[in-house]
């Protein structure tokens, strides 16, 4: 089993935010945090990520239902 790994590029990418919106996220605790693999090498885990994701669609979508 191999563990797939993400850059914060690519997930600022993938969500169309900025790097300091991530980076402020990870510092509230509102996204998983990262994992440093040497000085410089930051990556999340793909899992973690897409997990994170879906928790705050299924949120936003509740959110959005009870508004009505």
């Amino acid at each position: 089993m191999s563990i797939k790994t993400l850059t914060r590029k690519q997930i600022t990418e993938d969500l169309q935010i900025s790097t300091e919106t991530l980076r402020r996220w990870e510092r509230d605790g509102v996204c998983p945090q990262p994992i440093w693999l040497s000085p410089g090498c930051v990556r999340f885990l793909e899992s973690d990520i897409e997990e994170w994701f879906e928790r705050e669609r299924f949120a936003a979508n509740n959110r959005s239902s009870t508004d009505d």
